[in-house]
């Protein structure tokens, strides 16, 4: 029982470990999906042409 709960324990240490690694870059690529989605960023290169062109 005792290596249960030790075993346990490193395991959550571990996850912990994990999650921690992974939030920034979830942070991070939410973020740039919201500021793309948003339409607040620059205009991409396809836009930039079609305005460009008067299309």
């Amino acid at each position: 029982m005792k290596a249960d709960l030790a075993n346990a324990a490193q395991r959550i240490a571990r996850l912990a470990g994990r999650n921690r690694q992974l939030e920034p870059k979830l942070s991070e690529l939410l973020g740039e999906s919201a500021w793309r989605d948003s339409g607040l960023g620059a205009p991409g290169k396809a836009t930039r042409e079609a305005c460009r062109l008067g299309a």
